[in-house]
């Protein structure tokens, strides 16, 4: 089960907070990403205990760092949590490119998911929402909900180009020892970003493709269809 969260949004316009405006992050804000952070951080470190959850977790990165592989989990960890971040941040910035006040909000149903995640393993990303308000059109609408898909569809792809690059460039072809696992990590950032997206892009609310297929269904199609295709080849790229 993998979540993302989406803006929610006001038509009326909103004055007066300074958090909103573009590039800026309001001290409640910023407390609320770092609480994120480290929810999602936690996450990440229990996805290794799959499916007994973070304890663990916790000894299996003791038996990888006894045989000098302690950076490859971290490695997964830093790729989900830059995952989350792009994603979240995507849609921040286009909500301030429309003049919309946006900001990152943690939710009670947030704290709930994340412990179910970290208890169980779950790969869940519903911490918080992204909170858009102001006067947009359905076009602005649908393309604020779509950057975060779209930001991870981008950032698969250059994980996958960097992916192919290095599988290239290996002589022979042979994968073994450091660039093996600097493989598996990749491999592991571009499935995380494809179903990331593709999560986000079901047609429903609250998902992020329910707005973007009001507004275009055909650019709601490519896009869906783009990160199934990026998830597709992620499972294919042959290690």
């Amino acid at each position: 089960l993998l979540g993302g969260s989406r803006p929610g949004r006001s038509r009326r316009a909103v004055r007066g907070h300074p958090g909103g405006l573009r590039g800026r992050f309001s001290r409640k804000e910023r407390r609320d990403l770092l609480i994120a952070t480290v929810l999602v951080v936690l996450v990440g470190v229990s996805v290794w205990g799959n499916p007994y959850g973070i304890i663990r977790a916790v000894q299996v990165f003791a038996v990888l760092a006894a045989v000098g592989l302690w950076w490859f989990p971290l490695a997964t960890i830093g790729l989900f949590l830059v995952s989350f971040m792009v994603h979240e941040m995507a849609h921040k910035f286009t909500a301030q490119h429309y003049g919309l006040w946006s900001e990152f909000r943690m939710t009670t149903a947030g704290y709930y998911l994340s412990l179910i995640a970290v208890l169980f393993s779950v790969p869940i990303f519903g911490t918080g929402v992204v909170l858009s308000r102001g006067s947009a059109t359905q076009e602005q609408d649908g393309k604020i909900n779509l950057a975060g898909p779209v930001s991870n569809l981008v950032f698969g792809n250059v994980l996958f180009a960097a992916m192919a690059v290095i599988g290239l460039t290996m002589s022979g072809g042979a994968l073994t020892g450091l660039g093996y696992y600097v493989l598996l990590a990749i491999r592991y950032g571009v499935r995380l970003n494809a179903m990331l997206g593709l999560f986000n892009m079901i047609p429903f609310q609250p998902f992020d493709g329910a707005t973007v297929f009001a507004w275009s269904r055909r650019v709601w199609l490519v896009t869906a269809l783009a990160l199934l295709v990026l998830l597709v080849a992620g499972y294919l790229f042959p290690i």
